[in-house]
């Protein structure tokens, strides 16, 4: 039967980051033939989550899952290709940020949506667009903040905060939402205990 339950978890790990290429495309295709407004956002959506995904699997395939900042880095370099004149940055510790599988999939999950959800919101009158995503650690807890330009709130834009909302909760955390001008969502986890890093 080939590989099979008798893989290594490396070879395992590579046949992951494949299958969600392969879905990426598969909905790319199927993108192609639908044309209702609705459901090409929800494909849409879903091929972004499967994005998120498997970019957090290739940094969990190649065992340097260490630093959630050097995800946070490759997934604003995601969203910044698709979108060229907006600008995206990124404010991080020197210190690594540390999480463990888990957590670390909600909040790749969490940092996509909302990211996602800042680039969708229309630009400021004079044409400037600018999403800032800052990630800080403590002694006692890690926040994920996201910033953009305000926005209509929409039916699309409740559904993804209260994904984010969830995600969080699930984790045993909180969210702060801020609108002055730009809509600032920042996701609150408590901290995790120490642990050896992958190798």
């Amino acid at each position: 039967m080939g590989a099979g339950l008798h893989a290594r978890p490396d070879d395992a790990d590579a046949r992951l980051v494949g299958v969600l290429r392969l879905l990426n495309a598969l909905i790319g295709i199927r993108l192609r033939s639908v044309s209702d407004p609705e459901s090409r956002r929800h494909l849409n959506w879903l091929n972004d989550i499967i994005a998120a995904v498997g970019l957090l699997s290739q940094r969990l395939a190649t065992g340097r899952l260490t630093d959630f900042t050097a995800y946070l880095a490759s997934a604003v370099e995601f969203w910044s290709r698709g979108d060229a004149d907006r600008q995206i940055t990124l404010t991080a510790p020197s210190q690594p940020v540390s999480l463990g599988d888990l957590r670390a999939a909600c909040l790749a999950i969490i940092a996509h949506e909302l990211i996602g959800a800042a680039v969708a919101r229309p630009r400021r009158p004079d044409g400037v667009g600018e999403v800032s995503v800052r990630i800080e650690q403590s002694s006692h807890e890690v926040r994920l903040t996201v910033e953009g330009d305000g926005g209509e709130v929409t039916e699309a834009t409740e559904e993804s905060l209260e994904l984010v909302r969830g995600l969080a909760e699930h984790l045993g955390g909180s969210i702060e939402v801020t609108a002055n001008g730009r809509r600032s969502i920042c996701v609150i986890l408590s901290a995790e205990r120490a642990r050896a890093p992958r190798h």
